[in-house]
């Protein structure tokens, strides 16, 4: 079966213009047991490039594009050297509809399952959750409101935290304005308190794609008028935190770990063992298991997906 990154391929026919900005989209796998898409790449850093150019040209995140590539500074221009770009993806658990947003790996999932063509897709996009002490919230909830050009009113909370920095948020930043975080677009998410999914300014860029929200999950530009545009009231929403993935593609059995966020939430982290178990449970006792490449991945917590055994009878 044969998967293919759309948007990618795009990409590469015009592989370093600006005008290559655009989402991660795929077509949805068509077995219902395989939950594994698109595929690791490499490109070359041109002299005059950064981490943060390339990760927004290929819709990554900062921690996802960082990991991938550890001894390479974010910020600073390169040297023509190969980045590689982490876009294999599994799927969340979860049902194949409207957006599952995963905090362990700051991405969001959109399942658009109303082209006219029949084809089905899934389009993934890097975000920025809440950190230490403004924690995004997990559970189901929906989508229950839309503003484009959305007014910012900072509750007294974040303002008092500007002013321990020393710095005083006014009452009030009207949309459309480039102080306002918020960006172009909104949706509210049927949370207790506000909870937006939103874009966001130029000061926010860089941040995509980590925890440094407060509690909000922040999109870039770009991925957000997407969102914005395809996502209609009442589509649900699953906010999971799902350290360790496992997927299957051409009989092929992969692993994914995102090391642990932080201890607020509450993420237990896994042992060789329970992931073995995991693996049998899912697909039976009969599967040949490679368990050094699943302490590999246990070890580097990296989030990129690696094939760690295959539906092969062992005897």
């Amino acid at each position: 079966m044969t998967y293919i990154r759309i948007a990618l391929l795009m990409l590469f026919l015009d592989c370093f213009s600006a005008k290559s900005l655009v989402a991660a989209t795929f077509l949805a796998p068509e077995l219902a047991e395989d939950n594994v898409i698109g595929e690791v790449l490499q490109v070359n850093l041109g002299p005059n490039e950064t981490l943060q150019s390339i990760a927004r040209r290929f819709d990554l995140g900062r921690n996802q594009v960082l990991k991938a590539n550890p001894n390479q500074s974010f910020w600073v221009r390169g040297k023509e050297q190969k980045v590689i770009l982490p876009t294999l993806y599994i799927l969340p658990k979860g049902a194949r509809e409207g957006i599952i947003l995963n905090l362990a790996e700051q991405r969001l999932y959109y399942f658009d399952n109303s082209l006219e063509s029949g084809l089905k897709t899934v389009l993934t996009f890097p975000v920025t959750i809440g950190t230490s002490g403004w924690e995004t919230p997990a559970g189901l909830t929906k989508v229950i409101g839309k503003v484009k050009s959305p007014n910012w009113y900072p509750p007294e909370s974040i303002r008092n935290e500007a002013r321990q920095e020393g710095k005083e948020l006014p009452e009030f930043i009207p949309g459309g304005t480039p102080d306002n975080p918020l960006g172009d677009y909104s949706l509210r998410l049927d949370f207790p308190g506000s909870y937006l999914i939103h874009g966001t300014n130029a000061l926010g860029i860089s941040s995509i794609g980590s925890r440094s929200s407060h509690g909000c999950i922040r999109l870039y530009p770009e991925d957000i008028e997407q969102l914005y545009n395809k996502v209609t009231l009442e589509t649900p929403v699953l906010i999971v935190n799902q350290v360790i993935k496992i997927g299957l593609r051409d009989k092929k059995i992969y692993l994914e770990f995102h090391a642990p966020l932080n201890r607020n939430y509450r993420t237990h982290t896994p042992t060789k063992k329970e992931v073995i178990q995991a693996i049998t449970s899912r697909f039976g006792e009969e599967v040949l298991i490679d368990s050094s490449a699943i302490s590999k991945v246990l070890v580097l917590g990296n989030g990129i997906p690696v094939e760690v055994g295959n539906l092969s009878v062992t005897n």
